[in-house]
């Protein structure tokens, strides 16, 4: 599966990611949003990529280190919405691909491209509003449509995923 994030929209449309861009900068909220597009991808092992879109004409927002499962896009003189949607059209047909927005239009126009193998999600579904900065860490619990209201994993399989995933990026 390939995951298409609308970067600026679920930034804007996420309490915490908000609250951490008010606080801390835009470019810590777009850090921390693919910091959890990573753990998304890692979570998840029909997640194959992950793609997140953001509104600049500016390339490297100074975003650290990420894995070679999320690719950063910037839109470059258009806006992020017709980047996801150019993408789509260049890479039709798509086999099981996810939007991650709350832009209906651009959730519409998506699917429209690409029929039944397209699943529009809103941001509720993947990232749940509680996630703020440094704490995102600790209280990550994703949800997807399916998986809404499970159990969050426990602080030893959480500090096991953390020890695996600095493994996989060379990190400390």
């Amino acid at each position: 599966m390939i995951v298409l994030i609308d970067g600026c929209n679920v930034i804007k449309r996420n309490r915490g990611l908000l609250r951490q861009m008010e606080k801390l900068g835009f470019r810590q909220a777009c850090e921390d949003l693919v910091r959890i597009a990573a753990e998304y991808a890692l979570k998840r092992r029909e997640v194959r990529k992950v793609l997140v879109f953001f509104d600049s004409k500016e390339e490297g927002l100074g975003l650290g280190r990420k894995p070679p499962c999320v690719e950063v896009r910037y839109s470059r003189g258009q806006t992020a919405d017709e980047a996801i949607l150019a993408w789509i059209e260049n890479n039709y047909p798509l086999k099981n691909a996810r939007i991650v927005s709350d832009d209906l239009g651009l959730r519409r126009s998506a699917q429209a491209r690409c029929g039944g193998n397209f699943e529009a999600v809103p941001v509720e579904c993947f990232v749940p509003s509680a996630v703020s900065g440094a704490a995102a860490e600790e209280k990550s619990s994703f949800t997807h449509a399916a998986g809404a209201g499970k159990k969050r994993l426990g602080g030893k399989a959480e500090s096991e995923i953390n020890r695996e995933l600095k493994k996989r990026w060379n990190i400390g």
